[in-house]
């Protein structure tokens, strides 16, 4: 298939897959405390917010190996590996100057970083030598699951494994009100 064709199927399946992510990662989100009870025991659930933010370095990570799969896929291995390994060796510095400075979130901050720097390169790299546009939908849909899922850090107490009646229907109306906006959004292609 022609590289054309093939940066619409990326692009296709990457805002697919972060309308499942969005759908996915929501109820993780909005009951990360729950989620490590459930999941280890009560006494994890202190890693609440490193969750999250596990959570929305995964997003990013979906988008990057899709964008990183299509250089492959467009005959440019070479330039998959070299973003690679370059957005790894920042990602490891970042890791040590992180966690030394945060604790545990500053692992999934190092990764997060390594994500936006991979896409960053990936991107730039479609536009200046493949001269395909900028995935700006997609980027924007991304940034719409980091949205979400990051809201509910701000808008609820992450470290809550049951919230009460008001707590469960706020964080309720949360995701009704996240899923038909991002339906709605996705819908419109």
């Amino acid at each position: 298939a022609p590289p054309e064709e093939k940066f619409r199927s990326a692009g296709a399946f990457a805002r697919t897959a972060a309308f499942y992510m969005t759908l996915g990662g929501l109820p993780v989100a909005l009951f990360p405390g729950l989620v490590l009870t459930i999941l280890y025991t009560g006494a994890f659930t202190g890693a609440a917010l490193t969750l999250i933010l596990c959570l929305i370095w995964q997003g990013l990570s979906l988008m990057m190996t899709t964008y990183s799969h299509l250089l492959v896929g467009i005959d440019r291995p070479q330039a998959a590996t070299v973003t690679t390994l370059l957005s790894v060796a920042i990602g490891i510095a970042a890791a040590f100057l992180f966690v030394e400075s945060w604790g545990a979130i500053g692992a999934p901050l190092a990764l997060i970083l390594t994500a936006v720097v991979r896409t960053s390169l990936i991107s730039a790299l479609l536009v200046a030598q493949n001269g395909m546009p900028m995935p700006w939908g997609v980027l924007a849909r991304y940034l719409g699951v980091t949205a979400a899922i990051g809201g509910g850090v701000l808008l609820f107490d992450v470290s809550v494994t049951i919230p009460d009646a008001a707590g469960f229907a706020y964080r309720a109306l949360y995701a009704v009100v996240v899923t038909g906006a991002t339906a709605a959004y996705f819908a419109l292609g």
